[in-house]
């Protein structure tokens, strides 16, 4: 009794001081009281124990109230450290006032997208407090704190959707004339309707169709339909060449009025008009103040502005700043030559193949392996046989021994049935072994083949495909291929070679028995697969469809979770996902229902054969046709081949899903390359590399079906010679053409009209491998590797030493960060770098291609996400190396004094050219993009 007082004690004091075993205790309890009708004695319990936990436990004392601060958001001691030990946020302190626009800069890493976070409550900062309109930012819900503030963020996600649903995110509700008046107001408006269906255009995965300068204005018309009062612009116009980004900034400007901003920005013409701005370094405010202020102050916000006079060498006046849409129609942008080529993959018409086309090819795919296929059935074969054996001598020993013979005559069954029953586990055992060995070698055959077929087609073709979906092709469809492979292939020779036996057997006692067992294998292992596949064809095609289709709405949404958060439509999302699960699950649902059939079916057929079979026998054994003991034989015998025809529904009920997996795969690898091997490449140069174009004239060709002739030019006449050491500029604004020129260099695309010649031979008679051999690229949306730092370096030359890593990371000026880092070169980066902020994704995008040392370098704009001090360094660093040629791909004039030539690309065409002191007193297109880069100098 005193051990059951002591643990009673014991058990309340815990119900009562500790909540953490108190609660799970009080909601079982009240689930049980809940379900139990009649019985409230758990909660009579539960109230008492409350009283008592009141009474004896003194309530914590109430928080104070903060102090009345004005309308607005404020930051107050912020701090924030990432989990790998990096310190993002040090004590942050800053204040955005109602109606203010406030802007944040500092070197890239310095933790203004961090702030951004906390602020949207992405992550929760480990101390300090964020207080909105006076109220503590943690009291408020992240549904309400986000329906409040719209947000750009530094690397925005367009969905695989309509222009006109992407802009919608923000606003579901909207009408389609709020979206244009929206689009309009980011300058969007205009090359939106010059794509093939205006609106209803679908853009690709993360705006794949469309430039870097038009995708960043269709996320600007998304904040811009939002209409929230807080505005965050984080790099805002990171993509946008000086003219879009003044006006942009206009409209930005319209949109600010009456609305609380901030913007984090490396270019400081979008900021120098602040009524505040914030200086971050290291995660900490080193300087605060007006622009004026901090200009007079001399500290790292002078530093900065006084990067943009540095190259700056001809004077203002008589200069003319365009601050409205222009006038001149070559100021106009180009459309997009991807987004006006490439039609919507929504609806276009594939060439199918036919399924004995897609059958033949998958029986090709397994010819290498026929050894191990035959040796499968060899041993399928005699698993069911020996089951087929051990029953019918077992239905022999058993009839036999009811006449009491003597022992010596049950003898040999006896070692029959020992005999059949060891060698069927035996073969059993081998017949999987065999036929799941095989079946994974020619899975593993099945991806690398799809893998290399994909190989010739990236990026160009694969712009069509959702990125999600060649995903469930790679995975899916190939690992459903597995029960074509175990179930499709072997087991219907099987089944051929055991019905053939059988039926010899049977015949030796009846030709009658043996037609019998014939007709119902027949109907069992052919009528009623027949039957399956005529009930599951539509249904298998279509769980392949959704299968796909649901993988890629999940890759989508999960890259672009935080836009959904932001915007409040992760619910919807989930809806949609849902739905397409539903979907999914009824056709397994009904699948399954036509499983259950056929087994039913199978059972049936199995045991009407053996019926039939003791109905034919039973006469045979009164007329002494057969002997009385073998009637079980023929009965057994009978049901057990029906073993040899049991998968072959099941075989049949997947086939169309097989076919169409096929279809799926044969479809991706037989599309056409968009580049064309010369039959007998040419050696490619090793050493000082000569470009030399000339009248190159290019316009990309459509996905399915359309021809060339109906795309519009991306490149007109263009001609440039490079030869080795010299530094050229292509510059002009967002879709003029010069992306498509770097793609084109890396034959990506084959081009038609002019000539691409390098070290005096023509481009197309190199193999495109050797080609990029040839170049370190740093592209537009640099790809990092979920893996270490130093594997993502090591992509540009596996053996690469440790000082040729270092030195590279020195002259993209990332080396310094890295050694910062708690784990240094073995930092994991994550999925796409993003554990990195933009400025340093970029920096090791730089020190990768540098790593390469390839004789031409392609910068196709490599300081978009850089702050202007170390974009100089970088630049001039990387200009200034030595033997190295150099195209450099911009909008942005930085570096330009020390370019030997720079051609100004307007809408496909060479509209200026010459050296950086030329087109300043020419007066033209490049001086008015100079003016508005360098106005916070004006």
């Amino acid at each position: 009794r005193l051990g059951y007082g002591a643990a009673l004690a014991f058990l309340l004091f815990v119900l009562i001081l500790a909540p953490e075993f108190y609660q799970p205790l009080r909601t079982l309890g009240a689930r049980f009281h809940a379900g139990m009708a009649g019985v409230s004695a758990a909660g009579r319990i539960f109230s008492i124990l409350d009283e008592l936990k009141a009474s004896w436990v003194k309530p914590k004392a109430p928080v104070a109230r903060p102090e009345r601060r004005p309308s607005g958001v404020h930051f107050q001691d912020v701090a924030y450290t990432y989990p790998d030990g990096t310190h993002a946020l040090e004590g942050v302190t800053l204040s955005i006032l109602e109606g203010e626009m406030v802007a944040l800069v500092g070197a890239s890493g310095a933790g203004k997208s961090t702030l951004v976070a906390t602020l949207l409550g992405f992550i929760a900062p480990e101390r300090g407090e964020i207080y909105w309109n006076g109220q503590p930012l943690s009291n408020i819900s992240p549904e309400i704190r986000r329906r409040e503030i719209a947000w750009v963020p530094q690397r925005p996600h367009l969905f695989n959707d309509t222009v006109l649903e992407n802009i919608r995110l923000a606003r579901p509700e909207a009408s389609p004339e709020e979206v244009m008046a929206a689009a309009r107001r980011a300058h969007a408006h205009d090359f939106i309707l010059e794509l093939p269906e205006g609106y209803e255009t679908v853009i690709g995965e993360r705006g794949a169709r469309l430039s870097g300068g038009q995708a960043q204005r269709i996320v600007l018309a998304r904040a811009f339909l939002k209409d929230a009062p807080l505005l965050v612009l984080d790099e805002s116009t990171s993509n946008l060449d000086p003219e879009q980004e003044t006006l942009i900034q206009d409209s930005i400007r319209d949109l600010m009025r009456e609305r609380t901003t901030l913007v984090i920005a490396h270019r400081l013409n979008t900021v120098y008009r602040a009524d505040k701005i914030y200086v971050m370094r290291a995660g900490r405010i080193v300087e605060a103040g007006r622009h004026e202020e901090l200009i007079q102050k001399g500290g790292l916000y002078r530093q900065m502005v006084e990067s943009y006079a540095m190259s700056r060498a001809t004077p203002a006046a008589g200069r003319e700043l365009i601050t409205s849409q222009p006038s001149s129609p070559e100021r106009v942008e180009a459309l997009t030559p991807v987004g006006q080529s490439y039609a919507s993959s929504e609806g276009e018409p594939e060439p199918r193949l036919s399924s004995w086309r897609a059958l033949g090819r998958l029986f090709c795919l397994v010819s290498p392996h026929w050894m191990s296929i035959l040796g499968s059935v060899l041993f399928g074969f005699l698993t069911v046989g020996s089951g087929i054996g051990l029953m019918a001598t077992s239905a022999y020993i058993i009839s036999a021994a009811a006449l009491q013979p003597s022992i010596a005559v049950l003898q040999v069954p006896i070692v029959g049935v020992r005999f059949f029953g060891i060698s069927r586990g035996l073969f059993r055992y081998l017949e999987r072994y065999t036929s799941h060995q095989t079946t994974f070698k020619i899975l593993s055959r099945l991806r690398v083949w799809f893998y290399r077929g994909l190989e010739p087609l990236a990026p160009a073709r694969l712009i069509a495909y959702k990125g999600g979906d060649l995903l469930s092709r790679v995975i899916g469809d190939i690992a459903s291929l597995e029960s074509f492979y175990v179930r499709g292939l072997a087991p219907p020779l099987v089944a051929i070679a055991v019905a053939g036996v059988s039926f010899l057997y049977l015949t030796g006692f009846s030709p009658r028995l043996g037609v019998n067992l014939l007709a119902f294998l027949l109907l069992a292992g052919v009528g009623a697969p027949l039957l399956g596949i005529r009930a599951s064809r539509v249904i298998g095609r279509e769980q392949v469809k959704v299968r796909g289709n649901l993988s890629a709405s999940l890759a989508d949404g999960i890259l672009g979770l935080a836009d959904l958060l932001a915007f409040g439509q992760e619910k919807k999302q989930a809806m949609r996902v849902e739905s397409m699960n539903q979907r999914a699950i009824g056709l397994q649902t009904r699948m399954a229902g036509i499983n259950a059939f056929q087994s039913a079916l199978l059972m049936l057929l199995s045991h009407l054969a053996v019926w039939v079979s003791l109905i034919l026998a039973i006469p045979l054994v009164r007329s002494g046709e057969i002997l009385g003991v073998y009637l079980a034989v023929v009965a057994m015998t009978t049901l057990t081949s029906f073993e040899a025809v049991s998968s072959l529904p099941l075989a049949a009920q997947y086939l169309g899903a097989n076919l169409e997996a096929a279809r799926r795969l044969f479809e991706i690898v037989a599309a056409p390359p968009p580049v064309q091997e010369p039959a007998q490449p040419l050696p490619a140069p090793r050493e000082k590399v000569h470009l030399e174009v000339a009248h190159l004239s290019f316009r990309y060709p459509a996905l399915f079906g359309t021809e060339i002739e109906n795309a519009v030019y991306a490149l007109r006449e263009l001609s440039l010679e490079l030869p080795p050491g010299k530094r050229l500029a292509l510059i002009g604004p967002s879709g003029a053409g010069k992306s498509t020129f770097a793609r084109l260099l890396l034959r990506y695309w084959d081009y038609r009209e002019g000539s691409i010649k390098l070290g005096g031979e023509e481009l197309l008679r190199y193999a495109s491998g050797d080609v990029r051999d040839l170049l370190g690229v740093v592209e537009q949306n640099p790809y990092l590797f979920n893996t270490t730092i130093r594997e993502n370096l090591r992509i540009a030359r596996p053996d690469a030493s440790e000082m040729d890593l270092i030195q590279a990371c020195q002259t993209a000026h990332i080396y310094d960060f890295i050694q910062s880092l708690p784990a240094g070169f073995e930092t994991r980066v994550g999925e796409g770098g993003m554990r990195l902020s933009g400025g340093e994704r970029q920096r090791l995008a730089i020190a990768r291609a540098l790593l390469r040392r390839a004789p031409l370098l392609v910068l196709d704009e490599p300081t978009a996400n850089l702050d202007p001090l170390v974009e100089r360094k970088i630049l001039e660093a990387v200009i200034n190396l030595k033997g190295c040629t150099i195209l450099l791909i911009t909008h942005r004039l930085t570096g330009m004094e020390a370019m030997d030539e720079i051609l100004v690309l307007n809408r496909g065409r060479v509209i200026e050219r010459g050296r950086h002191q030329e087109l300043l007193q020419a007066s033209g297109m490049y001086r008015r993009m100079w003016d508005l880069q360098n106005q916070i100098l004006g």
